[in-house]
């Protein structure tokens, strides 16, 4: 697809700048900082007068919740260090907000060969992978068998471009979605071929990166979201019957094989095991046991910014949870951290932030932002996204970018 536009030069420039943050996000957050700083400073330039009203209203503050929240909850922290630290780590959920208000560029227009440029970096990436993970086998004179072994599944896998395979599942998961809308909407059997193969290559990405909560919420999304969603209700029927195929197919092949099985079947087991730890890891369940006994010492307002860790850590400490003692883990849970930090009200802050999103992505019909808030709401439940930079900036970025790829009349104000 042609990612040229034809558009004034000061849009042009706003353009390729997001262009280049995409295909740059998967990488070091160096490269995404650097030309986050170049956009911030191109739209300054260029805005114009009467523009800046528009970075108070209530859609922006609204996407910057988070950021708000953890400056609230520096005012009575104990650990004023580590609040402060999250101000410039959590910046992102600031900037962006106001950057896509005060920038001219028209997001809805150029909306498709953005998440084109996205997605095609993102299939590279994981043929990569794939070429690396073969690479090593050959050089190795290791069956090929070995490409399924653990050695190669969720961090082994993600491993040569130095991203955790949570976050990066993220990315594929998006991807994935938009070529499978894509292949829906499309009329030529060329694209059709091309999308599918993108398509099939990002699934089993996906499965090899081995994340539970992001598979499991891609089944929802192709078994339930796109059949009933992007088809006619004499189509639906077919639709779900050919992605139920597609699932079971990919559910008997995990099955199947004993380094998958080990990973989503066995390993949340694990995670979920309410007896006698007896394994090297913490069940995350019982991190979570050790942050509701937290919240309930202060639920309303919580701890305030930056004390979550060396509370937990107190509490895993006391709890036998020594592996999560000596890594500092977080509560592996968005709602979970957020509650213990802003107490009841910044949870609810968050949810309504939610909210916001699904109302605006239903009333505009919009199934690849709806897809995206699904990820973030059902991973939230086993993951702190807000806590580590590649989730974040993949939460700031599409989360202002899909409000703000709505038309004008589809926006809420």
């Amino acid at each position: 697809m042609n990612l040229n536009i034809e558009d004034t030069l000061t849009n042009k420039i706003s353009f390729y700048h997001l262009l280049f943050f995409l295909v740059t996000l998967p990488f070091d957050r160096f490269y995404c900082e650097l030309i986050l700083v170049s956009f911030f400073i191109h739209t300054m330039i260029h805005l114009k007068k009467g523009q800046f009203k528009g970075a108070w209203s209530r859609k922006v503050l609204i996407l910057q919740s988070i950021y708000l929240l953890t400056i609230i909850g520096s005012v009575y922290t104990s650990n004023f260090k580590q609040a402060f630290s999250d101000w410039g780590r959590l910046l992102v959920a600031f900037l962006f907000p106001i950057l896509f208000e005060l920038n001219g560029l028209n997001f809805h227009k150029y909306q498709f060969k953005l998440l084109t440029g996205f997605s095609l970096s993102v299939t590279i990436i994981v043929l990569y992978l794939y070429f690396d993970a073969l690479n090593v086998i050959i050089f190795n004179h290791f069956p090929i068998s070995y490409l399924f072994s653990y050695h190669f599944i969720n961090q082994n896998f993600s491993k040569p471009i130095d991203i955790h395979a949570t976050y990066f599942s993220f990315y594929v998961a998006l991807s994935l979605n938009y070529y499978l809308l894509l292949f829906i909407k499309s009329r030529t059997i060329t694209n059709r071929i091309l999308l599918l193969m993108g398509s099939a290559i990002l699934w089993c990405g996906l499965v090899q990166l081995g994340c539970k909560s992001i598979w499991f919420t891609e089944l929802l999304i192709l078994n339930i979201l796109i059949p009933f969603y992007c088809y006619s209700s004499s189509n639906r029927i077919k639709a779900a019957l050919v992605t139920l195929m597609v699932s079971s197919i990919a559910v008997i092949a995990i099955l199947n094989l004993g380094s998958f099985r080990n990973r989503y079947v066995d390993g949340l087991k694990t995670e979920w095991s309410t007896e006698a730890i007896t394994t090297i890891a913490d069940p995350r369940i019982e991190r979570w046991k050790a942050a509701i006994e937290l919240i309930w010492s202060s639920p309303i307002v919580g701890y305030g910014s930056g004390d979550e860790v060396d509370l937990l850590k107190a509490k895993y400490f006391q709890k036998k949870l020594y592996d999560s003692y000596l890594h500092h883990l977080n509560a592996h849970n968005q709602y979970l951290s957020i509650w213990i930090k802003f107490g009841i009200i910044g949870l609810l802050v968050y949810l309504y932030t939610l909210l916001y999103g699904y109302k605006l992505a239903l009333q505009s019909r919009n199934i690849l932002f709806l897809s995206f808030l699904l990820l973030i709401t059902i991973v939230s439940f086993s993951e702190s996204i807000l806590d580590a930079n590649k989730s974040l900036f993949f939460y700031s970025f599409f989360f202002s970018f899909f409000v703000f790829s709505c038309r004008p009349e589809q926006r809420l104000q």
